[in-house]
């Protein structure tokens, strides 16, 4: 996993605001999004070159070989679900929860625009 050194100034930022949770919160969310893809990458034994992590996302790069549409989009997809399955289970954490859904509605929507190189342009690639 390569993580972009203007990670460490967001960091450095969350400690002096004392919002260290919030960070941890939110990268965190872009880690299980990433899991989602990388889960059904690996479920359907393609290959992984590299993750990487920056202040405005994250991306997985993948080789992706003589797979069907339908497995193509579910791969595209796994994001989301991870982010949806973060909606469902932050009651776990109370007094982040309004944090955690927000947050992860917000990354659903955003990664659902069809633009490069988010999820949404890759489901509409694949179709």
């Amino acid at each position: 996993m390569k993580l972009h050194y203007s990670l460490l100034i967001v960091l450095i930022f969350a400690l002096y605001t004392n919002s260290i949770i919030e960070f941890a919160l939110f990268f965190g969310s872009i880690i299980l999004h990433e899991a989602g893809h990388i889960f059904f990458i690996l479920l359907y034994k393609q290959k992984i070159k590299g993750i990487n992590i920056n202040i405005f996302g994250g991306q997985v790069d993948c080789e992706i070989k003589n797979l069907s549409i339908i497995k193509n989009i579910v791969i595209n997809i796994g994001g989301i679900l991870m982010n949806l399955l973060i909606i469902k289970l932050s009651y776990l954490i109370p007094q982040y929860e309004e944090f955690l859904v927000s947050y992860n509605y917000l990354l659903i929507i955003i990664n659902l625009i069809p633009i490069y190189p988010l999820d949404g342009y890759r489901i509409v690639e694949s179709v």
